[in-house]
């Protein structure tokens, strides 16, 4: 359904007003471009949803942290938590968000999840190094996982991601375990490790 409304809304409305300005004409081709993300943030929300019901499937509650900073007696008598939008101070020094930390109250054990879905080309592979930079330097957590998924990012980008991972000169300095997964292979870390 969003999907339905937003194309009435912004291209429907595009081609009917070509099409009475008389700047098309019949077997004429119309390309248009979706900008702002506005699809790719649709997708990549609903990663994010099945991410988390992922979690409460494992049976952990889940909170936005805002809320637990300012009720933190709502997590009482739960062990497995997973909080939701987790501010961090970047490697600029303003505050980022990142989707998700699933913490284990018994343990103190605590995951940073960060999610990127590209659909299609954009600039979310160019942020990706930042990404790494921020994962390995910035939060506070000693694992981090990285789920990344779609066809749009550009050809070599993923492949740099787990290289720098994988060399793991950065991270192992730091005492980090961070982790590069698709959607199919967080499922199985999350159904093994959680």
């Amino acid at each position: 359904r969003p999907l339905k409304r937003y194309m009435q809304k912004h291209v429907e409305t595009l081609v009917a007003k070509e099409i009475l300005e008389d700047r098309v004409k019949e077997g004429d081709n119309i390309e248009t471009h979706i900008q702002g993300g506005t699809i790719a943030n649709q997708n990549g929300k609903y990663m994010e949803q099945q991410c988390e019901q992922l979690f409460l499937n494992k049976g952990y509650v889940s909170y936005n942290y805002s809320e637990i900073k300012k009720h933190p007696e709502k997590i009482k008598g739960h062990r497995y938590v997973l909080l939701k939008n987790v501010p961090y101070i970047t490697i600029y020094g303003s505050v980022g968000h990142t989707e998700f930390v699933a913490w284990d109250t018994k343990t103190g054990r605590k995951v940073r999840i960060e999610c990127k879905y590209q659909k299609s080309s954009g600039s979310v592979d160019e942020k990706l190094p930042y990404l790494y930079l921020n994962a390995v330097f910035r939060y506070p957590e000693k694992e981090v996982i990285i789920l990344i998924e779609g066809n749009g990012f550009k050809k070599g980008a993923k492949e740099w991601l787990k290289e720098q991972v994988n060399k793991n000169w950065l991270n192992f300095r730091r005492h980090k375990k961070i982790t590069v997964a698709n959607y199919e292979e967080f499922k199985n870390i999350i159904a093994i490790e959680f």
